[in-house]
């Protein structure tokens, strides 16, 4: 007798489950995404309000790519809207969805669930724009994770997508792996012009020609609240999140621990002609030329920031603890006064935190957790700030 409540209970369980209903679901996902090919409720629309599920390698492959036989998946366009439920891994070499050709763009939305989807694998060093999805635009990716994924293309060539457009939006996404690619090359977008955000990438990415960055190659937009772990390696305009962040891109409430080499390199932007505010860095960077603890050149704005990796090392002329200087307004930047530039310490000048060598400070000031919220502005609904850590993303 006394097993009868528990039966009842898994009945209804049971029930609701097979009933579809959007809010159990909600709840009972994490409990199930690691189970590959077990979803067995009704497959979607393709709406906003009820998007096309995808739970397996299968559902995966047909995102954007309608089969046109009669089946299902004859409605599975690059305008519709998908929910990814279940952890997937692949097994054999990917084909972006979508592609650069008008006509052929993703505009539809595809939402990760937060569930997983393991060795995302390109390999096809003469393609361009590669990556999950090749070309995104006016659409929607979220909370996808690309779990070590392996990318080798050509030009455009990031994680998630290799060109994202205007009015896209990449939220609560991430990638872990490897991506390496010709020109704009980013671990998680290649060319950007779309609003980021909440987004991370733990990655080794390697650019062989100009724009490489940690999260994206080339930014024309917005990125705010991200972070990168991992090490970049470019030509020129190589950056821990970004390679370039062009005249009209803003990064804001980011931080960078990546190793970063190259020219024009810098530990959070290697080339900045946009707008970088309340950021910090703890990657050494190493280069022949215009190499900065924050960024590499720098000719337009940079305020409240702070560069804290251990060295910087330049065989050129033109470099600096926060930047090489480019002639941009530099205001109220610091660095750590034992980073190691070339070797040596820096004696700080006059007035060195608007200038390309920061005012330094120690351990026990950035250890500090007034020091980031009343000296550098870091805002306490963004950041997590404790004494004896540095600040994290909320």
């Amino acid at each position: 007798m006394k097993f009868k409540p528990l039966l009842l209970l898994f009945t209804v369980f049971f029930a609701i489950v097979s009933c579809h209903n959007p809010w159990m679901e909600e709840i009972l996902r994490p409990l199930f995404k690691d189970t590959e090919n077990a979803y067995t409720g009704p497959p979607g629309s393709g709406t906003t309000a009820d998007p096309w599920i995808v739970h397996n390698i299968e559902t995966l492959l047909h995102v954007g790519k309608p089969s046109l036989d009669g089946s299902m998946y004859d409605n599975w366009t690059l305008d519709a809207h998908y929910l990814q439920v279940r952890n997937i891994t692949l097994s054999a070499n990917w084909e972006p969805i979508g592609s650069s050709t008008s006509g052929s763009f993703f505009t539809g939305s595809y939402d990760g669930g937060g569930c997983t989807i393991s060795n995302l694998t390109i390999n096809n060093t003469t393609s361009n724009y590669q990556g999950m999805f090749a070309y995104v635009s006016g659409g929607t990716v979220k909370n996808i994770r690309l779990v070590s994924c392996n990318i080798s293309a050509g030009n455009y060539t990031g994680g998630i997508a290799g060109f994202i457009d205007a009015g896209t939006l990449a939220e609560n996404c991430s990638v872990t792996g490897s991506i390496s690619g010709t020109s704009n090359t980013g671990g998680l977008i290649g060319y950007n012009s779309a609003t980021v955000k909440n987004c991370y990438s733990t990655v080794v990415v390697t650019g062989t020609n100009n724009y490489t960055g940690g999260l994206i190659g080339r930014n024309f937009d917005t990125i705010e609240c991200c972070y990168t772990t991992g090490s970049v390696s470019g030509i020129q305009g190589v950056g821990g999140i970004a390679g370039y962040n062009d005249t009209s891109g803003t990064i804001e409430n980011s931080y960078s621990s990546c190793s970063v080499t190259g020219e024009y390199a810098g530990g959070l932007v290697g080339l900045n002609s946009g707008s970088v505010k309340y950021c910090y860095t703890t990657g050494s960077i190493e280069g022949s030329n215009y190499i900065g603890g924050l960024v590499g050149y720098h000719t337009n704005i940079m305020e409240d920031c702070v560069a804290l990796g251990s060295s910087i090392s330049c065989t050129g002329t033109a470099f600096g603890r926060v930047a090489s200087d480019g002639g941009g307004l530099m205001n109220n930047n610091y660095a750590n006064q034992g980073m190691l530039v070339n070797g040596s310490t820096t004696i700080n000048p006059p007035g060195a935190v608007n200038n390309k060598d920061g005012g330094g400070i120690s351990a026990a000031e950035w250890n500090n957790a007034s020091w980031w919220s009343g000296i550098v502005f870091f805002d306490t609904n963004v950041w997590d700030i404790a004494a004896g850590r540095l600040p994290k993303l909320k």
